[in-house]
């Protein structure tokens, strides 16, 4: 027992001194540099593109930088398990310093290996939001006002483009191809080329609609929301949805309430809206004025990672594939129905 404490005491001692000294550093920096910076440039401005995807960043960057400190602390618990067996210590201590090495890598590799995907995502949505910001900001030449990162209620829209012909919400969506493999190594690279039939985005590989849907949910809830605002009837206020696809060549657009369009060229979104119903100037400014006041005086949410554990998240994937393949399986079964 002696030979045990002798052992663990000093190793646990050691890491707690060593993550109470990185813990103190972190906090340091972020009560003292980062948070005051933060507030002073934050105060009383209008939200910059991806501003709530950039939060989340720094939140996982913060997470993935402790695991990557607290993996070498199994490294020191299996080498005091070597020595004490290569010193002729009980078998107590070496499997107690074995399975603390087993745990401290376990709990910190699982860390890496959660946060690291979302982080490679993160960064490919932040660009696409920015090409696309860069790309609408052009339409203030044209007498339309552009917001972005607007937070209304439980909706986070990417982007918000008022003017004339009306109000559009635009999503953006990051999206890469799919490089696909044979026999005899990877084929070459489809073409970025995306199809839009009304309802459905096939790209090449897959098909989306669900995210489609999500968009033409927040245009109908923005519209609702704006009106009242300005104090006008809601159809006084024609709100669209729009997909960007930053880098995919669009071969067909179908507009009657959803437009799919590459933002390189700005000019399609504000084309397509043809309603015959105008904003005037005086709603226009009603509106802009209400959103800016919004802007500026909302207060972020605070931002928390999902900590559902990790057999609750399998169980809701195993649900929705379940869900998907009742569905291709009903859509199959009505094809052949037809054609019976």
């Amino acid at each position: 027992m002696s030979g045990i404490h002798s052992v663990v005491l000093p190793t646990a001692v050691f890491a707690a001194l060593a993550l109470g000294y990185v813990g103190a550093v972190f906090a340091t920096g972020w009560l003292f540099v980062l948070r005051p910076q933060r507030r002073s440039r934050d105060r009383g401005l209008l939200r910059e593109p991806a501003r709530a995807l950039r939060r989340r960043l720094d939140i996982i960057d913060h997470r993935l930088v402790g695991a990557a400190i607290g993996i070498p602390l199994a490294l020191f618990f299996w080498q005091f398990a070597f020595q004490q067996l290569g010193g002729g210590g009980g078998t107590a201590a070496v499997v107690a310093l074995t399975l603390a090495g087993v745990a401290v890598l376990g709990w910190f590799g699982q860390e890496l290996l959660r946060f690291w995907p979302e982080r490679v995502y993160l960064r490919r949505a932040i660009d696409a939001q920015m090409i696309t910001a860069q790309s609408l900001n052009l339409l203030m030449r044209q007498e339309y006002w552009v917001f972005h990162d607007v937070h209304l209620g439980q909706h986070r829209i990417n982007h918000l483009v008022i003017g004339p012909r009306g109000v559009f919400c635009v999503d953006t969506k990051a999206r890469r191809v799919r490089r696909q493999w044979g026999w005899t190594g990877p084929l070459p690279a489809p073409a970025a080329q995306v199809a839009f039939d009304g309802t459905k985005l096939h790209f090449p590989g897959w098909e989306e609609e669900a995210s489609l849907e999500d968009v033409e949910m927040q245009a109908d809830w923005l519209g609702a929301w704006l009106a009242d605002a300005a104090g006008e009837p809601e159809s006084a206020v024609p709100t669209f949805a729009a997909v960007a696809l930053p880098g995919w060549r669009v071969a067909s657009r179908h507009w009657k309430r959803l437009l799919v369009f590459n933002p390189a060229t700005p000019n399609m979104l504000v084309q397509g809206g043809s309603g015959e119903v105008r904003l005037d100037v005086t709603t226009t400014h009603q509106l802009v004025k209400h959103l800016q006041q919004h802007c500026r005086e909302h207060t972020e949410a605070r931002l928390r990672l999902d900590t559902q554990p990790w057999w609750r998240r399998l169980r809701q994937a195993l649900a929705a594939f379940r869900r998907k393949r009742g569905n291709a399986g009903s859509a199959s079964r009505g094809k052949h129905a037809r054609r019976a």
